[in-house]
């Protein structure tokens, strides 16, 4: 059971009762959201679901995080560890590990743009439950709302296998 919103058009018909077809700037917002989730893996999952609920993604793979109304001006590179090994599931999770090195896209989602940040970031540390850049490196932003950083593994340390995931960094 899920929740939507709904409209009624001006002849009086309710859009999500009865479809119809899509009105103003919908259809290519909705091509460009799919192409995006088209270009990443299958099973997108939370990845913190007590720190930082906008970030999904296949921990250690790639990282899905939505600023929603926020008009973030940076943002410091940061990922958390993750899933806690009771996560159902957890046999498929993988954790960071210092080393792996991952490429950020930075997503206008209103003005479907995807702009690759220059460089790679390199994963060292910073405590238990989150990883940062090694060169302690911050993105950039444009202060807007309703952008989305795509952050893909792209080489460096492969992650580790979730029977490591209590060992700590």
């Amino acid at each position: 059971i899920g929740h939507s919103e709904y409209f009624t058009d001006p002849h009086g018909v309710v859009w999500l009762g009865e479809g119809g077809v899509l009105k103003g700037e919908s259809p290519p917002r909705l091509a460009f959201l799919r192409r995006i989730l088209e270009d990443g893996p299958a099973d997108i999952d939370p990845i913190d679901q007590w720190e930082d609920t906008r970030m999904g993604g296949v921990a250690g793979e790639y990282y899905l995080l939505y600023s929603g109304h926020e008009a973030p001006m940076s943002w410091t590179f940061l990922l958390p560890q993750g899933k806690a090994p009771w996560w159902p599931r957890a046999t498929t999770y993988k954790r960071l590990v210092d080393d792996m090195q991952f490429h950020v896209d930075i997503i206008d989602t209103w003005g479907m743009t995807i702009t690759p940040v220059e460089g790679v970031f390199t994963t060292k540390a910073k405590d238990r439950f989150s990883f940062v850049d090694r060169d302690g490196r911050s993105i950039p932003l444009p202060g807007k709302p309703y952008l989305a950083l795509r952050i893909r593994h792209v080489g460096g340390a492969a992650a580790a296998p979730a029977s490591d995931v209590n060992s700590g960094p």
